[in-house]
């Protein structure tokens, strides 16, 4: 009896004591339910130029490799297709966008990511952050990673413009 009385005492005083200290609980890191790496291609038409104009911009990212919470999926793909207007010095779309992806299990993922791109050391650097808003992993956040090489200025230059840019690939879903 006296030793269940202590017991109770010194759970109730460890408990008083992380509280006067500020002790929270230990957090938990996010559980990453797919990270995949492959590739990227676009097609422009027409194609840029050093001047902004109209383009018709079709993306292809293929995911070759990808681990998962979800045992089945083992590669995925988006294509993405719009028009906006674009040139060799500005050569990324940026903003608010959706990216479907569709996985080889026959499930999809819709993502909708905020663009920010980059440009330094030759690259340029399509990076998007946001959330799975439908499908598989609804909920979880989302960054899709694009890099392309810098267009050649004498390819914007030429009759016909940069037609076609070929990159790496990443996305990474984590949920909690």
């Amino acid at each position: 009896m006296i030793r269940q009385r202590l017991l109770a005492l010194f759970a109730t005083l460890a408990a008083m004591a992380s509280m006067v200290l500020g002790l929270a609980p230990v957090a938990h890191a996010a559980v990453v339910d797919v990270a995949c790496v492959g590739t990227t291609q676009v097609n422009y038409s027409p194609g840029l130029k050093i001047q902004p104009r109209s383009v018709h911009f079709i993306e292809n990212d293929l995911y070759t490799t990808c681990t998962s919470s979800d045992p089945t999926i083992k590669t995925g793909r988006t294509v993405i297709s719009f028009t906006t207007v674009l040139s060799c010095l500005q050569p990324l779309r940026t903003g608010t966008a959706p990216n479907p992806i569709t996985w080889n299990n026959g499930q999809t993922s819709d993502l909708l990511l905020n663009y920010g791109a980059t440009f330094a050391d030759g690259q340029n650097i399509l990076v998007g952050n946001g959330i799975v808003t439908d499908g598989e992993f609804q909920g979880d956040s989302a960054k899709v990673v694009l890099t392309y090489a810098q267009p050649d200025v004498t390819e914007c230059l030429s009759p016909q413009g940069v037609t076609n840019q070929i990159g790496t690939a990443t996305v990474t879903i984590n949920g909690s």
